[in-house]
Parts: C-alpha cells; structure tokens; sequence
C-alpha cells in the first residue's frame, strides 16, 4: 500500500480508536526526579545553519499523528540516526518519490531553483519545489535563487537508497532539534526506582517505538539500541529480548504489537561501549540486535519494535536506554493521537494484556519524547521471508488454488490459523485440523500467522491474483 494511500487510511478509518485514556490509576506510583544529560563531544557532527531559511527540509515520517499531508505533501524520507556509519547525513530519502521543499518566503521572491540532481517539479502556486531522485545517490540539497541578488543552499545532505540507520527524531544540532539524556525516577518515600527508560521497580515492563518507513523495497538487518551507559550492574545470564512486530486493528482497537514478525537477544555482556568517533558522544554504550534473515519493509506500513527482558529491581541491575529529551509540541488533539507519539510503554501487565498502550510522556517524559532504538536497513537487501523464530520451511506448506488456500504443517503444535491483510487488520481467524486448514479469501496480499502452542509462531507472506 503506498503511504498516501496508508496516511488517509489510519487518519480516517482508525481516528475514532487512535486515542489512548488517560487515569489516575495510569500514573505512577513513583516520579521522574532528575534528568541526566549526556555529554557531548566538539563539535557536533552536523547543523542546521541558520535560521533564516527560505525554505524548508522535507518533513520526515515522525511523530506521524502530527504530520498534515494536505499541507506538507507525503513524506517519503526517515531522519538518520548520529552514528558514523550514516556519514553525517541528515535524511533517508525514497528512490523516485517526490521529497518536498516547502517555501517559507513569499513565491514572488523566487527567481528560481536548481535540484541539483534528480527531476524538479514546482507546485502550480509555486509555494514548493518537488525533486524526484532516480538513482540510488548521495545528493547536496536544492539551490534557491531569490530575491533578485540572493541565493541559499540548505546544509547537509540527502541519501536516496542504500544502507542507513534510521532514527525517530532529526540529529542535526544538538539542544535544538534534538537533547539526549536519561530519566531517573523515586518512590513516593523518595527511594531509588531506577530508571524511565530502563530498569525500574514501577511496573513497566517493556518499551518500544513505532515507525513508518519511507522505503518499502527496504529491508531491516538488525537494530541498535543506544544506552546512557554501559551496565555494570546485572545477572550472569540477563539479557534484552527484541521483537519486531507489525501494527494493526484488532476488535475495535490499533494494537502496536500485533503481529509477531522477528526476534533477537542481546546478552548485557555483549553490550559495548561506543567505538571511537563513532558518535558525537564521550560517555554510552550500543546494544546490538542483529537477524539470521533481513525483514522485508513490502507490505508492511508501519513496524513497532519492543525492548523488553531488563529487570525490576534497580539495585541489582542499572540498564538506561537514551532518549531524546527536546520532544515535540503538538496540540491538544494531537497529543490523545496514539500515531503522534513515537515511543511507547507496556506498564502493569495484569491491567495491559501485555499490550503498549501510552507514550512515555504519560510516564513523566517530556511531550513527543523518543527512545533511541534506531533500525539498520539497506535497500539492497536479499528477498526472503521473515520469519519469528528459526524455523524449516519444509514445515509448513501453502498452496493457492483460485481463491483457495491450503495449509498444511508436519508441525502438531501449529493449532490457530490468523490471516492479516497488509495494513494488520484479521481478515479470518480458523483452527488446523489435522494438521491441514483450507480457508477462502478474495484476490489481495495476506500475511499468514500460525500460532504454536510452543510459542514459535510462523509467519509468511502470500498473494491471491
């Protein structure tokens, strides 16, 4: 589904069931009391330039409740993370998609653009510029003539395709589109409960973010999860539990963590401390996540990725994932917008179900804040199958016959049948009967999930002409 098609599709279809509640049985039992600030290196590695700028950056796919598309266009780009591996540049940008420029000076001014690579359009009243890029590229942003003697180039740079890890906020200058830090948290006696973002004695259990991703011929390679610092405090076999899942509807209700798509482990003894020059940072660590087979982004509108196995006891173990501290304003309804946040909390499971239902702001961060659990993707990854735990494809059989499809395992433990359409919503629910299960669906793109009583679900995609 194309991202215009999927931005008007959550914006009507679930803006009814989008919002999250608010309870005074929600808050925490213990507060956000200090805020730790990570210490930077000189100098930072990128920055905006100045602001007098007569024209805009493209508007990335963050904050996605907030974004207006009848406004700003569709956004095909994701911001880059601040790790060396991405060069210092700023935007991930889809191949031949328009990435917007939007003006911010009257269109009368202009007296004309340079691309500077790719093929330019401009709107029919001249408020933007539109730059299609067909090759997979390194580009300088556009140049804009104006104002008779004028001429302005934004800093920096876009990547179109290729291998980047993406980030949920715009790294560019640090204190003014982006402050990294921690959060520490007490009890109501004023004790020690660890940490928003990591090991805490509060009742959050687990937190993760939620993406949309500008290129759907992309695929995921792994995960870096950056930390405030290394762990020193942990048991002998701790380890994080990574899940990648995809969205959608269920009875009613946007679920996050819907279907299960991969998972991977991070022992807190693999956990490292940042390389030299690899982040403009003198204190942290990385903990990296990476996958036996790359995830394919076809078909798959947005992801949610969940961080979980840390402990409740922040006497014994001291894990702080980093978070964005500067956040994003938005307004009243965007702030009870499930899609406008970023990151997530799954707090007291016997009241959630396991479920992530609110933003970390409710939790005592600041509005729009954001983890920094950054995915590694590559748009010329190979094309296989995601599946959610090793498993043989001998295992499973899926034939297509017109409008039916067979299923049939070797693998007794499969027992529920779940077909999702591409946006997460269940099409039909059955059970395997012997093994065997033959369900009728109309012509469209389906992802089959079998649930296994040993809990290795199995998960493919398939197609009905």
């Amino acid at each position: 589904m194309k991202l215009k098609k999927i931005l008007l599709f959550f914006s009507v279809v679930y803006a009814p069931i989008l919002g999250y509640a608010q309870s005074d049985k929600l808050l925490l039992s213990s507060k956000v009391d200090s805020v730790l600030l990570s210490e930077f290196k000189e100098p930072d590695l990128r920055a905006t330039g100045s602001v007098d700028q007569p024209y805009q950056y493209p508007v990335a796919l963050s904050w996605l409740g907030t974004i207006d598309a009848k406004k700003v266009g569709i956004p095909y780009c994701n911001y880059l993370s601040f790790n060396s591996s991405n060069k210092g540049v700023r935007y991930w940008a889809a191949i031949n998609k328009p990435i917007r420029y939007q003006l911010n000076i009257d269109p009368s001014f202009v007296n004309s653009w340079e691309s500077l690579g790719g093929k330019p359009k401009t709107s029919s009243d001249d408020n933007y510029l539109e730059v299609e890029y067909q090759e997979e590229a390194l580009y300088s942003f556009p140049r804009l003539n104006y104002d008779s003697d004028k001429s302005y180039q934004a800093l920096g740079s876009l990547l179109v395709g290729g291998k980047a890890e993406i980030a949920p906020v715009d790294m560019s200058e640090r204190g003014k589109t982006y402050e990294l830090g921690a959060l520490q948290l007490s009890g109501k006696d004023g004790t020690f409960a660890g940490y928003l973002g990591g090991t805490n004695s509060s009742g959050i259990y687990g937190y993760g973010n939620l993406y949309m991703i500008s290129q759907e011929e992309s695929y995921m390679t792994g995960v870096n999860v950056y930390l405030f610092k290394k762990p020193e405090k942990y048991e002998k076999e701790a380890k994080l539990i990574l899940r990648v899942w995809m969205p959608g509807e269920v009875n009613g209700d946007f679920k996050l963590n819907n279907i299960p798509i991969e998972y991977a482990e991070c022992y807190f003894s693999n956990i490292r401390s940042f390389n030299p020059n690899e982040v403009p940072l003198k204190d942290g660590a990385i903990a990296h996540f990476s996958f036996d087979r790359p995830i394919s982004m076809y078909g798959k509108p947005m992801i949610f990725i969940s961080i979980e196995g840390f402990s409740s006891d922040p006497t014994k173990e001291d894990f702080i994932m980093l978070m964005d501290l500067k956040g994003k304003e938005m307004s009243d309804s965007d702030v009870y917008n499930k899609l406008s946040h970023n990151s997530f909390v799954r707090f007291n499971n016997s009241d959630t179900n396991g479920e992530y239902l609110y933003p970390i702001n409710q939790f005592g961060a600041p509005m729009g804040a954001s983890l920094m659990i950054c995915p590694i993707l590559d748009s010329q990854g190979k094309d296989v199958l995601a599946v959610s735990t090793p498993l043989s494809e001998e295992d499973v059989s899926v034939k297509i016959v017109g409008d039916n499809v067979a299923i049939s395992t070797s693998n007794s433990d499969y027992k529920e049948v779940m077909v999702f359409n591409t946006v997460g919503q269940l099409v039909t629910r059955s059970v395997m009967e012997d093994n065997v299960c033959n369900i009728v669906l109309p012509g469209g793109s389906y992802i089959l999930l079998l649930k296994s009583i040993s809990g290795k679900d199995y998960i493919k995609r398939f197609l009905i002409n």
